[in-house]
């Protein structure tokens, strides 16, 4: 073990010396400094400061992922092909203490820059927060030290409302053209929001239980209604679903505007699963969007959500760390490199490739070449998924809360079983290469 933290400590300071570490840490300042300054919101403290987080960490973030990349990759490149690699293997140090040292040193630079980078974040958030009145310097560090979780309700899919809809007036779905399917699947979804006058809207709502910390839960809504000037009248009720728990509160709203109820702790089922149920006792039909009803309530502290923020991320630059040693010992500097951050983007480019997924599944008929192409890029998705960065930045920098399950059982699994099959692939190329005769 002290071989390996030899190692390391020589990567580091090699990288000292060279000038690698000084100005990874001045990239990483700088940038967050410039894009948190650039970044422009609507001047509330709040909202300035969501919107200045999330850029300056995300961006900044991504930046030194790609950094790590190129470093996992020349750290070892850069020694099998100048031969300095030759001399330590020459030594009585075994070839896995070499590998884990030179991670373990890529590492500690990364771990540092990553530490800066917060330090840098919350010095630019604190600094723009003095220029805004106490009372909103209150309200944002009350956001941010107890985090919260955002719940939202279960809802079908597209597809499955807009098959319900044919199916409800006969209608033969195989015999519909792309416009037709797409304006009856615009029908369906407008069926689903609206919520005509007199009637009533119910949504189920799974919360994962709530904590004795949330003293209560906020309920969020925004409304479309008809006539703009008039305001939206109701009724909301909250039922239990595995208990008699109740709540019950008239609402009277602005359309286009967030409406907020407060439901009392001892309102809501312990196992945190109940019904909401909107009545619109208005005389116009109102609208409420997939996007328009929200719950939310303090599900922990910042504390908290910083461990999970450096956890997740220095396991992610570790597994970073071995992709790109493992390129870089069968390839050279250049493709590998290329090669790792090419699945690094495509990783990132998640969102964007199952938006494409869920659109080619949506057709009213699905093709055998639809579904290859779904399964193909289902297929991409998957071994891109291991270097997928946690979805962290977004959570912290809104003071919402990270989910432990989030991390622990979807994000972790799967990042573990790539960096480990990496680290075996990079194990075998490193012992098979002939390394030990010193070149003269």
């Amino acid at each position: 073990m002290n071989q390996v933290f030899n190692i390391a400590k020589m990567t580091v300071l090699m990288s000292l010396r060279r000038g690698t570490l000084p100005a990874i840490l001045i990239v990483v300042v700088v940038m967050s400094t410039l894009i948190f300054n650039v970044a422009r919101s609507d001047g509330d403290l709040i909202n300035e400061l969501d919107i200045r987080l999330l850029y300056s960490y995300g961006f900044t973030y991504s930046a030194l992922s790609l950094i790590a990349i190129s470093i996992a990759c020349f750290t070892v490149r850069s020694q099998l092909d100048a031969k300095n690699i030759h001399m330590l293997t020459s030594y009585p140090v075994s070839r896995k203490v070499i590998f884990f040292g030179q991670g373990l040193g890529v590492a500690l630079i990364l771990l540092l820059s990553e530490l800066v980078l917060l330090v840098s974040i919350v010095a630019n958030a604190w600094l723009y927060s003095q220029e805004a009145s106490q009372e909103s310097q209150d309200l944002a560090a009350n956001k941010y030290l107890n985090s919260r979780k955002l719940v939202y309700p279960n809802y079908k899919s597209k597809r499955d409302l807009t098959l319900e809809f044919a199916k409800e007036y006969d209608l033969k779905v195989e015999k519909l053209n792309e416009i037709l399917w797409d304006d009856l699947a615009e029908q369906a979804i407008f069926k689903d929001q609206n919520i005509k006058a007199n009637e009533s809207k119910i949504w189920f709502f799974d919360t994962g239980g709530i904590s004795e910390q949330a003293e209560e839960i906020v309920v969020k809504f925004n409304f479309r209604q008809g006539d703009r000037l008039q305001k939206i009248k109701g009724a909301l009720e909250l039922n239990g679903v595995n208990s008699p728990t109740y709540f019950k509160a008239n609402v009277e709203a602005h359309q286009f505007q967030e409406y907020k109820i407060k439901i009392p702790f001892a309102s809501v089922p312990e196992d945190g699963i109940f019904t909401l149920t909107f009545t619109n006792l208005g005389t116009y039909s109102t609208v409420v969007t997939r996007s328009g009803l929200t719950l939310e309530f303090v599900d922990g502290n910042f504390y908290g959500n910083f461990f999970k923020v450096i956890l997740s991320q220095f396991i992610h630059a570790f597994v970073m760390i071995v992709v790109g040693m493992c390129a870089g010992l069968g390839l050279s500097f250049s493709v590998a490199n290329f090669l790792v951050m090419m699945l690094y983007l495509m990783s990132v480019a998640e969102g964007v490739v199952s938006v494409v997924i869920e659109e080619m599944g949506f057709k009213a008929v699905v093709s055998i070449w639809d579904t290859l192409v779904v399964n193909l890029l289902k297929a991409a998705i998957w071994v891109t998924k291991g270097l997928q960065p946690p979805d962290v930045i977004g959570k912290v920098c809104s003071g919402v809360s990270v989910d432990s399950s989030y991390i622990f059982y979807e994000w972790l699994p799967a990042t573990s079983i790539y960096g480990l099959i990496a680290l075996l692939i990079a194990l075998k190329v490193f012992d098979n290469k002939e390394l030990d005769r010193l070149q003269v």
